[in-house]
């Protein structure tokens, strides 16, 4: 697409006040406008917590969480909006992203090593491997119950979304 087109297509779709986190032309992403998210950044323990700047992107907001804090969620507007995407153990898990799973028994990698930093950190005992297996499941299971959750061991968005800002 033409640069000059490109630039007065953005101009014109952001003084309209057409606001959303990105716009699609011929297939491919070609801008990402301005958009709002609640951004929630805590410690380790969950102990201590602040809100981000209100007007990042969404890439900014998990690189906010993970330069101050060891987790937290990012929020499409408001506080209560849809959860994009969470930081655990400064491991962006997008739930967006084509990359995005949830783990269980026989997953391995950063995703289970994240979680499982995460259960050590809020008093669960497990080994930090990035490997999960039925110490980490029991954790998650114990997990889930004590915050209401299925308990089905499995760490889906949910159980994600609560990981990133639990005591």
């Amino acid at each position: 697409m033409n640069k000059k087109i490109f630039k007065n297509l953005t101009v014109g779709i952001l003084s309209l006040g057409i606001i959303g986190s990105s716009f699609v032309i011929g297939g491919t992403k070609e801008a990402e406008a301005a958009s709002t998210n609640y951004i929630r950044g805590y410690s380790c323990n969950g102990k201590t917590v602040a809100t981000g700047d209100k007007n990042k992107t969404e890439a900014e907001a998990y690189n906010w969480i993970i330069s101050n804090y060891n987790k937290g969620y990012v929020q499409a507007g408001q506080s209560g909006g849809t959860t994009l995407g969470v930081v655990l153990n400064d491991t962006k898990i997008d739930f967006s992203s084509s990359s995005y799973n949830a783990v269980s028994v026989g997953s391995t990698g950063s995703y289970v090593k994240a979680v499982q930093a995460t259960l050590k950190c809020i008093g669960y005992p497990v080994a930090v491997d990035g490997i999960f297996g039925k110490e980490t499941q029991s954790a998650i299971k114990a997990f889930q119950t004590k915050k209401g959750l299925t308990s089905d061991g499995v760490v889906g968005r949910q159980t994600y979304h609560y990981l990133s800002f639990s005591q």
